[in-house]
């Protein structure tokens, strides 16, 4: 190896390892993004609420409608 291919090879490295960076970087970001798994927990709480929450909204509809029909 002669000494005028020894610094092309060593720039063939460092930007390989610049575009590993660039990919490193790119890959954290996304997985910053990724919303974490939820537990089991969270999500039988999570459904709880929805019923609850559509239950009071269909309690307030009977409510409304025994008004207006004067039952």
């Amino acid at each position: 190896m002669t000494h005028t291919v020894f610094p092309v090879i060593i720039w063939g490295v460092d930007r390989v390892a610049e575009e590993l960076e660039a990919i490193n970087r790119t890959l954290a970001d996304i997985r910053d993004r990724m919303p974490m798994p939820e537990n089991r927990i969270t999500k039988v709480l999570k459904v709880f609420v929805l019923v609850a929450g559509a239950l009071a909204i269909l309690n307030s509809a009977d409510i409304i409608r025994a008004w207006i029909t004067g039952g």
